[in-house]
């Protein structure tokens, strides 16, 4: 077997010896394969490799959890709790040269909980997937970046660096959260749709290519759609924002209605009401404050 750094290792398949209730399993029957002993932790727990899933060099699988399918655990990674890593996953560690130093860092990623990693997913770096979170599909987890509460991560979307996704958000289709950046409560994330920095996206929905980064905030029902970009501390907690609209600075969307086109919010400009501002070429600036009921179209 020849791990993501090169280096090869001989794997062996395992037997059981004992009851695992857990994963249905009973003394006889054939699992899957490990390098050596330290790679199943056994001491009193239902820890089980299975199939034709490799768990080797210094990775670990512990407390209750279930390697499975044709699942790679490996470099320094580790699976515990009640944790599933199945299908055709891959959980492992990165190692880093440390400049001027002739020692390597190593990043190992954590599976805890009751989360469930499946499909093609790729969980590599100093990563954790915990709680009842699930990651899936082709998606990938880079750098130390976290999943946890009911949160899901599928289809193509990159999770990296330092980005938080947790309690009941989605992240999907090619989106790319990267930075600092969290994205919680009900949030749906899709599309193409970047988010960067330390940008905080709190339920809401955010699609297409919309781009949001630095500090912006996201927040209850609202919904950016096609290409809106969000920049500096800008803020939207309600309503649909969509088009080439692009928001900087302090700007604030406030409202029940709609803000289309290409309108533009910059330095503290601020929008309150409902209806729909189609800002063809619109801009808002400063300190202007534009509020009430305005004419839908």
């Amino acid at each position: 077997m020849t791990s993501s750094d090169g280096t090869t290792h001989i794997v062996r398949r395992i037997r059981c010896l004992i009851y695992i209730r857990r994963h249905g399993v009973k003394p006889g029957d054939l699992g899957g394969w490990i390098e050596n002993d330290d790679n199943l932790y056994q001491n009193g727990t239902d820890a089980w490799v299975a199939g034709e899933a490799i768990v080797f060099d210094k990775a670990k699988v512990t407390s209750d959890a279930l390697v499975c399918g044709n699942a790679q655990v490996y470099h320094h990674a580790e699976v515990c709790g009640s944790a599933i890593v199945t299908d055709d996953a891959k959980v492992f560690g990165v190692t880093y040269e440390v400049s001027g130093s002739k020692y390597a860092s190593i990043s190992c990623p954590t599976i805890n909980g009751c989360a469930i990693v499946s499909d093609r997913a790729k969980i590599y770096g100093r990563n954790e997937v915990c709680s009842f979170a699930r990651v899936f599909g082709d998606a990938e987890l880079s750098g130390n970046a976290k999943v946890s509460g009911f949160a899901r991560v599928f289809d193509h979307a990159k999770v990296s660096d330092f980005a938080k996704i947790y309690e009941n958000a989605e992240v999907y289709g090619h989106a790319s959260i990267k930075g600092s950046c969290s994205v919680h409560g009900s949030a749906r994330v899709y599309g193409n749709a970047e988010i960067r920095g330390a940008a905080n996206v709190d339920g809401g929905t955010v699609c297409d290519n919309v781009i949001l980064m630095d500090k912006c905030h996201v927040t209850n029902n609202a919904a950016l759609r096609e290409g809106v970009i969000m920049a500096d501390e800008s803020v939207v907690e309600s309503g649909l924002v969509a088009g080439s609209v692009t928001m900087l600075h302090r700007a604030v969307i406030k409202t029940a209605g709609d803000v289309i086109g290409n309108a533009r919010l910059i330095l503290d400009a601020a929008i309150d009401g409902w209806g729909t501002v189609d800002g063809d070429n619109l801009v808002i600036r400063d300190n202007i404050y534009v509020e009430g009921k305005f004419p839908k179209n």
